[in-house]
């Protein structure tokens, strides 16, 4: 069964739509469409995960699983950042490429299964994960990021209680050595992961 985090969901009828919201004081537009990721407006883990990063992540970040690109275009406009934005939904990527010149913001938006085409380490990676997928799915990208992730860096990402966040944080934390709960509310946990280094 098809869901938005696949590569057929370019085989839907296009129904465009289009909406405004304003993140951190500044407003976006959106186009979205049948076959992507919460295409009537910004979810509410997608909202408080950027209400908790802005502004103050910089350097090279990912967006991975971006969707039609809320989460890396907002970060490109409000933070000292190089963006690169990776998903596996063909529509979904073009959607992000039109998105970024409607917000002018320069990204490098990639079409990628998890990061199998997406070159270099990162500062940050950031995902909302595509719970629907399934768990293999999002705990493989847990480990490729861990992977791609500067000496410092840091995976945050934001999931709902009742969508496995405690387990999601207890896997995080055998991976990675930290998983910690930064922002929480209403059931959405948002969690920052850092390796820890061995002396």
């Amino acid at each position: 069964m098809s869901h938005y985090y696949s590569r057929d969901n370019d085989l839907l009828e296009s129904k465009p739509k289009e909406f405004e919201c304003v993140v951190a004081g500044n407003r976006y537009r959106f186009l979205t469409d049948r076959g992507v990721f919460s295409r009537d407006g910004l979810d509410f883990g997608s909202r408080l995960l950027l209400e908790t990063l802005i502004p103050d992540v910089s350097g090279r970040i990912l967006d991975l699983g971006c969707g039609y690109g809320p989460i890396g275009i907002a970060l490109a406009k409000s933070c000292n950042a190089e963006v690169v934005m990776a998903d596996v939904n063909r529509r979904a990527i073009e959607l992000a490429k039109r998105n970024s010149g409607l917000n002018k913001v320069s990204v490098d938006v990639r079409l990628s299964d998890g990061l199998s085409e997406v070159e270099g380490d990162f500062d940050y990676i950031v995902t909302n994960p595509p719970i629907r997928a399934g768990k293999a799915v999002y705990y493989s990208w847990f480990k490729e990021a861990k992977e791609r992730l500067r000496s410092d860096g840091k995976l945050v990402f934001v999931m709902r209680k009742d969508q496995g966040a405690l387990s999601a944080i207890a896997h995080c934390k055998d991976l990675y050595g930290k998983a910690d709960v930064i922002a929480k509310k209403s059931g959405y946990f948002i969690v920052l992961c850092q390796k820890c280094l061995t002396i």
